[in-house]
């Protein structure tokens, strides 16, 4: 649009970023959300949330991070399927760091530890070889009152079995 001398307004740059983050073109919501703030427009909580949406998936959990904590300085209180997202994305990405601190901010923010927040922490760290971490955050869901599911359990072992350590008890 802006090629073409037209400089979108902003529900039609609330449009399109809501339209590229649902294809999955990570650069055209990108585009559309700079195009907000370029024209001093503040994006409300739902384009953030479509923005961080578009990093996860597009797998580039900091950046949404960043949007988060963006939103966050704007007085905008990220949703608990924002947090799980970013958190899910963290760990399949095995980055423990970054599903460490939203877990944390998650917990800082009110929302209680659950079965599928759990199972993706001892996910992150079976991940990346710590059967420590990830025994720690097993212990701690059981702690909270969660049975671990099929995959927690899995995930567990997966972790003890990088280290060769399947015969701990």
């Amino acid at each position: 649009m802006n090629e073409n001398g037209i400089v979108p307004d902003i529900l039609t740059a609330t449009s399109l970023v809501h339209m590229y983050s649902n294809v999955g073109n990570l650069d055209g919501a990108k585009q559309a959300f700079e195009s907000l703030r370029s024209q001093s427009f503040k994006p409300d909580v739902n384009v953030y949330n479509l923005m961080i949406m578009a990093y996860v998936n597009a797998g580039q959990p900091k950046f949404g991070e960043l949007l988060m904590r963006e939103m966050e300085a704007r007085d905008f209180k990220p949703t608990k399927e924002i947090f799980m997202a970013l958190l899910r994305s963290f760990a399949q990405w095995g980055d423990i760091g970054g599903a460490g601190r939203i877990a944390n901010i998650m917990q800082f923010a009110g929302f209680q530890a659950t079965l599928k927040s759990c199972t993706l922490l001892v996910e992150a760290y079976g991940k990346v070889g710590d059967p420590n971490q990830a025994r720690s955050n097993f212990d701690y869901m059981m702690k909270v009152g969660h049975m671990p599911d099929d995959r927690c359990t899995a995930s567990m072992l997966a972790a003890y079995g990088k280290k060769n350590l399947l015969d701990k008890r």
